[in-house]
């Protein structure tokens, strides 16, 4: 409504402009991905392709309380923008290249595991949980494995013999911990004589 007697009423009249006319990029404009930029823009100089470490949780850039199951590496593109000189980096998938981890701090209580025997039938494992819930616990006691889903204290009988024991645990902030400790069960002592 406005730019048409603009054009036909003003433009026309003045050979500026005619009938079919169509808009002619000026000189000194260039276009990359779709975007206008300034001629003088090098887009090879402006623009660098990375990886970058992020936590998979936040998915913000890792920092080094980021537990290392919960990093991940995304592609990131760095570009200098032409009027602020300022870089900004991009990255793929929903990352924000912007902020760092705040799901995972230096201070969190991390997940526990230890195991003891009673000395003569049982191994008793116990798995206590840190600031997050438990996600999985994988225990062995020598050949046989077992899997759980929760903290607590879990038994096992035993005959007498040497076992390794190890536990794997790992809470909803992948936050893991991982345990071995190899145990003596004696057999047990014989009844007392009548």
């Amino acid at each position: 409504k406005i730019m048409g007697p603009i054009h036909t009423e003003i433009f026309a009249k003045e050979n500026s402009w005619k009938y079919g006319d169509w808009f002619g990029q000026p000189n000194g404009i260039q276009t990359i991905r779709g975007e206008l930029f300034p001629s003088w823009y090098n887009n090879k100089q402006a623009q660098s392709n990375s990886q970058m470490a992020f936590d998979k949780i936040s998915k913000k850039k890792a920092t080094s309380c980021t537990p290392e199951e919960a990093k991940v590496n995304i592609n990131v593109t760095t570009v200098l923008d032409p009027v602020s000189k300022k870089k900004v980096t991009m990255a793929e998938g929903g990352y924000d290249a912007s902020a760092s981890d705040d799901v995972h701090l230096c201070s969190d209580a991390k997940p526990l595991a230890s195991a003891s025997t009673n000395g003569t039938d049982t191994i008793s494992v116990s798995v206590t949980k840190g600031k997050n819930p438990i996600q999985s616990v994988s225990i062995k006691v020598g050949n046989k494995s077992y899997a759980k889903k929760a903290a607590g204290t879990y038994n096992f009988a035993v005959t007498s013999g040497t076992y390794s024991v190890s536990v794997t645990v790992k809470d909803s902030a992948l936050y893991s911990t991982s345990y071995t400790k190899t145990l003596v069960v004696a057999a047990a002592p014989p009844p007392p004589a009548p």
